[in-house]
């Protein structure tokens, strides 16, 4: 079954000097595999929870025979900007749908950017380091990342790995 691209149109910047970046948002992913999923006799849900500063989302992909798979991901809320408690967790709520849709169906959206790193790589990169479930996992996690960004040549996103990585240590520590 064949997806159309998911055109990354959203921009998110946090100021001067700090990330910047493009994703497609959930509401177009939905439009676009929507009518594709109904012709073929798929749908799609969410679970979710939240225990210890922790948002657990799960997409379950349904056929009308009764198959499903489930993608789940876990992520603390988005406190970036000036959002308040609700904001956030609505926030890395949308976030973690966004992904495990894509997760449940195979998809990446699509990026034109090939210099550096692109950043949908960096988030997926910055989404691993922040679900760590203890030092020796975020260690590896932001090693396997820096790598890339290395490889990738891109010093902008090792910094964002960097900040993400003594983010996620102090809430480990903590």
């Amino acid at each position: 079954m064949p997806f159309p691209d998911l055109e990354r149109t959203k921009e998110v910047s946090f100021g001067n000097g700090k990330a910047a970046y493009k994703y497609t948002p959930l509401d177009v992913i939905a439009k676009q595999v929507g009518p594709i999923l109904a012709k073929h006799g798929l749908s799609y849900k969410w679970q979710q929870s939240q225990a210890d500063g922790s948002i657990t989302v799960t997409c379950i992909l349904r056929h009308v025979q009764g198959h499903s798979e489930a993608n789940a991901l876990c992520g603390p809320s988005d406190t970036s900007g000036s959002k308040n408690v609700i904001q956030s967790i609505a926030s890395g709520v949308s976030y973690l749908r966004r992904y495990t849709l894509l997760g449940v169906l195979g998809m990446a959206t699509g990026d034109g950017d090939t210099d550096g790193m692109t950043m949908g790589n960096a988030l997926d990169f910055v989404a691993h380091i922040e679900t760590a479930g203890n030092i020796n996992e975020l260690s590896d996690r932001y090693k396997e990342a820096t790598k890339a960004a290395l490889q990738a040549q891109d010093p902008n996103a090792v910094k964002v790995f960097m900040q993400a990585r003594v983010k996620r240590e102090k809430e480990l520590r903590a």
